[in-house]
């Protein structure tokens, strides 16, 4: 199986260092998993020193052109890395992730969406394919 997790914001990436990178670490050992961050992003730099994870440096930041561009390498990642599923964080990522499949027709990979809220879950039935629920992982209680 081939996953892409995003993580396209700029804001502080925190939490979801805390939440992809255990499951990538997990993940990675039957599947190929590919992390998409920007550049200068802590979770970028922590799933490139996971062996067997591969990184992939995505700014959507500047002018429309440079945001323009981007949304192009997005899509040109998704046709061409022919992921099972991507993992969304965040509404901006569920609508570049949105915008860049559109037309791939059955090539189109399975959407899920991080941490949903209420308001947020009702918007992502258009476009993600299943809600993801992230937590810690615990050990079972004695």
């Amino acid at each position: 199986m081939k996953i892409l997790y995003t993580h396209l914001q700029q804001a502080d990436d925190a939490g979801y260092i805390g939440s992809v990178m255990p499951l990538a670490r997990i993940l990675c050992e039957k599947s190929q998993v590919t992390v998409a961050a920007p550049a200068s992003s802590r979770l970028l730099a922590q799933a490139g020193a996971l062996p067997g994870v591969r990184t992939l440096a995505l700014d959507f930041k500047g002018g429309p052109l440079q945001r323009l561009r981007a949304l192009s390498h997005l899509r040109a990642l998704l046709r061409d890395g022919r992921f099972d599923v991507v993992h969304v964080n965040g509404l901006a990522d569920r609508r570049l992730c949105m915008l860049a499949t559109l037309g791939l027709g059955a090539r189109r990979p399975f959407m899920v969406r991080a941490q949903p809220l209420l308001a947020q879950r009702l918007q992502a039935r258009r476009a993600a394919d299943g809600l993801g629920a992230l937590g810690r992982l615990r050990e079972p209680r004695a």
